[in-house]
């Protein structure tokens, strides 16, 4: 190798690391920092490992509200815990089981409805399921004993210009759900076959 090239590669070097510590030094600070530690909260909350979602389901247990039913497609099992979030808010945990009860979907789960105290009366409710790629809205009625109405799907896209195209027509599914308290425990019998209401 001769001198000339050698020079060459440590310049290209020395420029490389010049480059890097000034990228760094804009990147430093107070918003940058709260940017940095808002990314690590929402991947930590979004990140979808088998301890993270048995710490929810776990907690989903110990909820004053939980059902559970089919999937739309019939395939899988959903559960959901509930509990009451301030004045007239809905807080709480979605799942959608596959039939050995591992957590193919999770998160948590926030609505703004009072759920009503007596036995068979009803309120409209809408929730939402904030997820990494898509959201969940289930919109319908809620009582103690039951939750039913429809299911919208909408995907959240990662490209710019997907973005934008989901912003003039949204990516949109929907389906029905069903989901009563009974539900909920079948929901964790393997060998049990939930029953469509």
């Amino acid at each position: 190798m001769n001198k000339g090239s050698g020079m060459r590669k440590h310049a290209i070097l020395l420029i490389a690391v010049l480059i890097t510590d000034f990228s760094a030094s804009l990147l430093s600070g107070p918003v940058a920092n709260a940017a940095t530690e808002s990314a690590v909260a929402l991947s930590s909350a979004t990140e979808e490992s088998p301890s993270a979602a048995q710490v929810l389901i776990n907690r989903m247990g110990t909820e004053p509200w939980r059902y559970g039913g089919l999937s739309p497609s019939g395939k899988n099992r959903v559960v959901v815990g509930l509990r009451r979030d301030g004045d007239h808010g809905i807080a709480g945990e979605y799942a959608l089981l596959d039939r050995d009860l591992r957590a193919l979907t999770f998160g948590p789960i926030t609505g703004t409805f009072d759920m009503p105290t007596a036995a068979g009366a009803s309120v409209h409710c809408r929730m939402t399921v904030p997820l990494r790629d898509r959201v969940l809205t289930l919109e319908g009625t809620c009582s103690p004993g039951t939750l039913g109405g429809s299911i919208a799907t909408r995907r959240k896209p990662v490209l710019l210009n997907a973005q934008f195209d989901n912003f003039l027509a949204p990516d949109m599914s929907t389906a029905q759900y069903w989901l009563t308290t009974r539900g909920f425990s079948e929901a964790f019998q393997a060998d049990s076959a939930i029953r469509a209401k």
